[in-house]
């Protein structure tokens, strides 16, 4: 069903667009001044004829509270009034200008919404549309904050109103007067010596050492300036450090809020963006009266990554990976790993961009696949061209069958699918979300090798059931609580019940050096690659690396850690604390590398036991009496559910090879007739100790009478 919204808009009379393609609309927003009413024109041009636009990149609504404010209206085409989405309305506010015709491309007035037709013709322009663009104007959203420099004391020192008063960073050397202005402020009121006729702007008027502005979003923007310079956060006296002031405190926890804030604008949340920025030729961010270049932004969460890899996280409250500035920069860097490659002429495979951007978020679950396809490989855009013809299920299908044909792998088998349940279950659906540390984990694959190198053969009877051979390894006989998302205490708490198990079942167990086989099984075999080591917009890929001796030493390093031990090694006196004790960054380093694998590999996830003996981690959903199978293309071992049998009768199915040994897919002329009285559906991925570099495929090679030896199977 339309919302009302894109109902709204159809009142608009659109004349079709020409069928010869490379044509769009674009939006003159007439001049006026501030508080009257909007007014555009709508025109039709071609894309490559000498065009000056800028594009809108922006989310229909701000947040979730701006929801429930209704609409707003923009004249259209000498007074047509058209409802907009209450954010949009504010973008192009900030954008007019009072003297000159802004040209914008905005998607909810330039594409007629009530024409499937041409919506599927316009997303598919969609990579033209932003590259061709001379800039984008990224909108977050208005300031709701009543930011106290945001629009306040840094518009009296520049002498304009509020309403007239726009800050603009430039992330040069122009920006330092704004920067003086904005810390001797602070320091005033660190030192309590703000003066008087600044009191009713910082202060309550009862409560004189209350901020009462809520959120600091200058200072927000102040932090990511600095950090683009090279300075370190605990250089920045504006943020809370180990011993603070009463006073410090109470401005730093307006700048996180602001953080927080900044990181909640549902722009960050939608799917579209992702191409939207990475396409842009220059793209400048927008919140409130306050904009940035996005380089700015990008350079301050890189140089902030960085510095969170050699940070004491127990120090820090315990994880610093979720706080407000660390999602902030971990989105910002996400999307600038994929510009830079852009830029060097690279391309991400599209498997790795859905990963990346899976937690995104798109009104209509087709456009979690469509709305990354101008970032994909020329063949990927070929094979899956958008259009809103397609049901959802056949676009999710769709993309499922063509990443495996083109990729000649099962690789996109890991991670979360459809799973037991449902009548396809090793589809992947992008519209639901992963599992936490999901994309982490999955982009690690590639350090495996399970299958032996072996490409296999796969053959799809119609459209759910999947034909391939594979080796069974062993059956799941005992699993264990599932370990927590996040947190370094409760992690360790988990693991240390995790590791009491294991010690109840090693005396049937494979391996000769039981400690070693843990810690390398919980951590996925892997250590995090300090950044300081690689490139900041390095590919995922290169984030982890195999295990070494050094493992141990993490392991043993990162166990042992505790708050008591800290205190131990404090100041104390009279007063309290005097000197809290900060370890070497060196160590901190080390244990970060082992923390960091452990995230990737085990949080949300179970360890579990099988009959022989072997350990792994799987799936939260897992169960006992699931099996093991090494399938030739998959880097990983699979599982699946043998008892949940479903029969399948392929009545006439045409049968489409995928790939085979010889790596190529093509169609068969061959059908289907077969009554499969057991097909198993696919539950997920594994990593299994011992068996990750082709143990069992080797093993299956030397002997013809080895005791692994390769079947048929179908996975429904």
């Amino acid at each position: 069903m339309d919302s009302p919204l894109r109902l709204a808009v159809s009142k608009l009379k659109y004349s079709p667009l020409p069928k010869s393609g490379g044509f769009l609309r674009l939006l003159d927003i007439l001049p006026g001044k501030h508080g009257t009413i909007l007014e555009c024109n709508i025109r039709v041009a071609s894309l490559y004829s000498q065009l000056s636009y800028k594009a809108v990149s922006y989310a229909w609504y701000a947040d979730d509270e701006e929801k429930e404010e209704g609409e707003a209206y923009i004249l259209c085409n000498e007074g047509m009034s058209v409802a907009l989405p209450s954010n949009l309305h504010s973008a192009l506010h900030t954008f007019r200008r009072t003297n000159s015709i802004v040209t914008l491309w905005v998607d909810f007035l330039c594409i007629n919404q009530q024409d499937i037709e041409e919506r599927s013709q316009q997303v598919r322009m969609m990579r033209a549309i932003f590259s061709h663009s001379s800039e984008v104007l990224i909108w977050l959203g208005p300031n709701r904050a009543g930011d106290y420099l945001g629009a306040g004391r840094v518009a009296q020192v520049y002498q304009v109103s509020n309403e007239d008063y726009k800050c603009v960073w430039h992330n040069d050397s122009s920006d330092e007067d704004m920067v003086h202005s904005y810390l001797g402020e602070f320091g005033r009121y660190e030192g309590g010596t703000t003066e008087r006729s600044s009191l009713d702007v910082l202060f309550g008027p009862a409560k004189t050492d209350q901020l009462k502005w809520s959120q600091d979003v200058f200072g927000a923007f102040y932090v990511l300036n600095r950090l683009a310079q090279g300075f370190r956060t605990k250089e920045l006296r504006v943020l809370q450090t180990s011993m603070p002031s009463p006073r410090q405190a109470s401005w730093s926890k307006k700048i996180m809020n602001a953080f927080e804030s900044f990181a909640d604008a549902l722009w960050w949340q939608r799917t579209w963006v992702i191409q939207e920025t990475v396409l842009a030729k220059k793209a400048t961010v927008y919140l409130g009266h306050m904009s940035a270049p996005w380089t700015m932004l990008s350079s301050g969460a890189a140089a902030y990554t960085h510095e969170l890899a050699s940070s004491d996280l127990m120090l820090i409250g315990g994880d610093d990976t979720r706080s407000p500035l660390s999602s902030l920069a971990k989105a910002i860097v996400d999307i600038e790993s994929i510009r830079v490659a852009k830029v060097d002429d690279l391309r991400f495979p599209f498997l790795l961009l859905l990963r990346r951007f899976r937690t995104k978020r798109s009104s209509d679950p087709r456009d979690k696949v469509f709305a990354l396809l101008g970032i994909a490989n020329q063949q990927i855009q070929d094979s899956l061209e958008p259009n809103y013809n397609l049901t959802k299920e056949e676009v999710m299908l769709r993309t499922t069958v063509v990443l495996i044909s083109e990729s000649r792998s099962l690789e996109i088998l890991a991670g979360r699918v459809a799973g037991p349940g449902h009548a396809c279950s090793w589809t992947t659906d992008w519209a639901q979300f992963p599992v936490d540390n999901e994309q982490e984990r999955t982009s690690c694959l590639h350090l495996y090798n399970a299958s032996g190198g072996l490409a296999g053969s796969l053959r799809l009877h119609g459209r759910s059931l999947l034909e391939l051979s594979g080796y069974f390894v062993d059956t799941i006989c005992f699993l264990t609580t599932e370990a927590p998302e996040y947190g370094t205490a409760r992690m360790r708490g988990v693991l240390a019940m995790w590791e009491s198990s294991w010690e109840q079942w090693s005396r049937s167990s494979k391996y000769m050096d039981k400690m070693d086989a843990f810690w390398r099984t919980v951590s996925g075999d892997l250590l995090y690659v300090e950044p300081t080591e690689r490139s900041p917009w390095s590919d995922q890929k290169c984030k982890y690396r195999r295990a070494d001796s050094k493992g141990l030493a993490a392991f043993e390093a990162w166990k042992k850690d505790d708050v008591g031990k800290r205190n131990r090694k404090s100041s104390f006196g009279p007063g309290g604390l005097v000197k809290s004790y900060v370890e070497p960054e060196e160590l901190s380093t080390l244990k970060n590398s082992f923390y960091y694998a452990v995230l990737a590999a085990s949080a949300s996830r179970r360890f579990f036991i099988t009959t022989t003996g072997f350990i792994g981690i799987g799936p939260a959903d897992i169960q006992e009496g699931d099996v093991l199978y090494i399938v030739p293309g998959s880097r990983v071992p699979l599982i699946l559910r043998p008892y949940e049998f479903r029969s399948k009768k392929c009545s006439l199915q045409p049968i489409q090879n995928l790939y085979s040994e010889s790596g190529h897919a093509y169609a068969s002329a061959q059908q289907c007739a077969s009554y499969h009285e057991s097909t198993y559906p696919l539950v997920g991925d594994a990593y299994v100790h011992g068996i990750m570099n082709g143990e069992i495929v080797h093993q299956s090679q030397q002997s013809q009478r080895g005791s692994v030896q390769p079947s048929t199977i179908f996975i429904s």
